[in-house]
């Protein structure tokens, strides 16, 4: 390993887990076999996380109507009676994991 990338990989060895940065997470995973064990068992949460899943967003292009919400979220078996239109929404959309 080289000087510099040496230099960069001590600096992040003396920073604690939760001061990590996403670039910091990157780079230990990318040198682990440079690690002693210690090392390696302090990290092992981070090295071995799996990358987050985006979330589905709901479909704000496409406009219904809370009527149509209404009989979506009765085919659901969701509340839909006293609910407001976003909360209908994000009701359906959580049900239908944003699918329309």
């Amino acid at each position: 390993m080289d000087e510099l990338t040496q230099k960069k990989l001590n600096e992040i060895l003396e920073k604690e887990v939760l001061a990590l940065t996403d670039g910091d997470i990157q780079f230990l995973k990318a040198r682990q076999s440079y690690l002693n064990a210690a090392q390696a068992d302090f990290y092992a949460k981070v090295l071995k996380s799996e990358p987050q899943k985006a979330t589905p967003q709901p479909n704000l292009s496409k406009s219904r109507s809370y009527r149509a919400l209404q009989t979506q979220a009765k085919e659901l078996g969701l509340s839909y009676i006293g609910v407001t239109r976003e909360n209908l929404e994000r009701s359906v959309d959580t049900a239908t994991g944003g699918i329309k």
